[in-house]
C-alpha cells in the first residue's frame, strides 16, 4: 500500500517548491474599437535578475524584464506550487487516480522514447570520410538500447540528475571542504547579507 501526501512529504518522497509565472500580452484595437489580443506569452520567473540598480527594472527576472523592455503588456501574475518526486512512493502519494498516474506515466515514458531515438538517429561514426549514420536500417528496442552498456535505452542512467534550486546549493555546500558548522556558518552569512541588500533597496526606494 502506498503512502499518503502527508507522510510521503514528511519523508522525503515529495518535495515542493513554488515556481512564479506572468503573462504577457500585446494588444491592438479592432474596427470597434475593442482590444483584442494578437500575441500572449506566459513565462516562469528565471532565476537571474537585473542587477544593474540604475535600470527601472532592477531586480526583476531577465526574461520577464526582455519582455518589457519589448513592449509586451503584462496580464497577470500567478504562483506555482509544483512537486518533485523522490521515490515511486512518493508518485503515487501525490497522483491517486489510476487512470492518471498511467496518463503521467506514459507521457513520462514517451519523452524519454523520444529523447532516446532522437539520439540515435543522429549519433554518426567516428573517422569515415563522408557523414555516415551510426545506425540505418536497424530496430532497436529502447528497452535494452544496443552495446552491453544498453546505450540509447530507457534504462540507461541519466546523465545529468534535475536538481531544485536548493539541492543545487546544498551539493555546492557538499564539494567544499567544511565542517558542518562552518556550512552552517556560511548559510547565515548568506542569509544576513541579503537581509541587508534588502533593507538597503528598501532605504533608496528600490523594490525586487
Amino acid at each position: 500500500m502506498s503512502i499518503d501526501e502527508q507522510t510521503a512529504v514528511a519523508t522525503g518522497a515529495i518535495t515542493t517548491e513554488k515556481q512564479t509565472y506572468r503573462t504577457y500580452i500585446q494588444t491592438s484595437s479592432d474596427k470597434d474599437g475593442k482590444t483584442v489580443v494578437d500575441k500572449i506569452k506566459a513565462q516562469a520567473e528565471a532565476s537571474a535578475k537585473v542587477t544593474d540598480k540604475n535600470d527601472p527594472l532592477f531586480g526583476l527576472a531577465t526574461n520577464w524584464a526582455k519582455l518589457e523592455r519589448e513592449g509586451w503588456t503584462l496580464l497577470c501574475e500567478n504562483e506555482f506550487v509544483r512537486y518533485n518526486i523522490k521515490s515511486v512512493d512518493g508518485f503515487f502519494a501525490l497522483v491517486t487516480d489510476k487512470d492518471q498516474q498511467n496518463y503521467i506515466i506514459q507521457c513520462g515514458l514517451n519523452y524519454a522514447m523520444n529523447a532516446k531515438a532522437n539520439a540515435a538517429m543522429v549519433a554518426l561514426k567516428d573517422g569515415t570520410p563522408e557523414p555516415t549514420p551510426e545506425f540505418d536500417g536497424e530496430t532497436i528496442d529502447l528497452r535494452v538500447g544496443v552495446g552491453s552498456e544498453g546505450k540509447y535505452s530507457i534504462n540507461e542512467p541519466p546523465s545529468r540528475k534535475s536538481l531544485t534550486d536548493i539541492e543545487k546549493l546544498m551539493k555546492t555546500l557538499g564539494g567544499l571542504n567544511l565542517t558542518q558548522e562552518q556550512k552552517e556558518a556560511m548559510l547565515l552569512q548568506v542569509a544576513a547579507a541579503f537581509s541587508a541588500q534588502k533593507e538597503a533597496g528598501e532605504e533608496t526606494g528600490e523594490t525586487e
